[in-house]
């Protein structure tokens, strides 16, 4: 596997990165810059092809030489662009580290990329030395002459609506997991228009344990963290819980098992 740079013309950027790994589980990485404040609410990535699906997105602490060697912060799965952009929101992880990196997973191919065709990941060739491509989690990363296209910055107006060409948004919950989890559990769910989410974790006798969310959110895809503690700080009991999500006149729950 390597990475393979070709001339770009579908964003503006000096090139675009793709991945030959017809199997897919390659990654492309970038080391970011901590904002200010230490806190991080979205990843941004810009890509070749429009309607590309990257099967993991992770904000991780490093340093790092492999992606396994990271902390997780926070994860992804599936995330898929609107146009040439993937946006997610993280909800508010304090980074905690000098050095933060975001890891996408490519999905499979030859490594062919030209104008809009074929999974590829903008570089610029001012940000070099600070990209990298391993051929999957726990091989070493191999530095690129570029910098990938993916910072912090929350999506602009319009870029997360279903249109012509881009995703369309469901009102659903997409996933609960890692179950058992240990530390963090992440929620991922999407919205298909603007509208009031109420998500919230609930024990097994159906008392209200923790709210994670009660606000007016837009349409797109989002990404919520639970620390596994209750609304008074304390870290909860091992045991079976269950997360429910609601908005635009719909109920959603899944059952998330934390472990200690």
């Amino acid at each position: 596997m390597v990475g393979l740079i070709s001339p770009s013309h579908a964003v503006p950027v000096d090139r675009i990165v793709g991945v030959e790994a017809p199997g897919g589980g390659a990654l492309l990485i970038k080391r970011c810059v901590v904002p200010e404040g230490g806190q991080v609410n979205w990843i941004t990535i810009k890509s070749n092809a429009p309607r590309t699906v990257f099967p993991r997105v992770q904000l991780l602490c490093g340093p790092l030489s492999t992606v396994l060697e990271g902390r997780v912060l926070a994860e992804a799965t599936d995330v898929a662009t609107a146009g040439h952009t993937a946006s997610v929101s993280i909800g508010a992880v304090e980074v905690g580290c000098d050095e933060v990196y975001v890891a996408v997973t490519m999905p499979a191919s030859t490594g062919v990329v030209t104008r809009n065709s074929g999974p590829g990941i903008g570089g610029r060739l001012a940000e070099a030395g600070t990209s990298f491509v391993s051929a999957g989690p726990a091989a070493p990363l191999q530095r690129l002459d570029v910098g990938l296209t993916i910072d912090f910055s929350p999506p602009s107006a319009g870029k997360a609506r279903g249109a012509s060409g881009s995703e369309v948004f469901e009102t659903k919950l997409l996933g609960v997991g890692p179950s058992p989890a240990r530390l963090d559990a992440t929620v991922q769910f999407s919205l298909a228009g603007e509208a009031r989410v109420k998500l919230k974790v609930y024990d097994v006798a159906g008392r209200l344990v923790r709210t994670l969310r009660n606000g007016v959110l837009g349409t797109g895809r989002y990404l919520e963290r639970w620390d596994g503690k209750n609304e008074a700080g304390a870290s909860v009991a091992a045991g079976l819980y269950l997360v429910e999500f609601k908005a635009d006149g719909k109920t959603f729950r899944r059952k998330l098992v934390v472990a200690k």
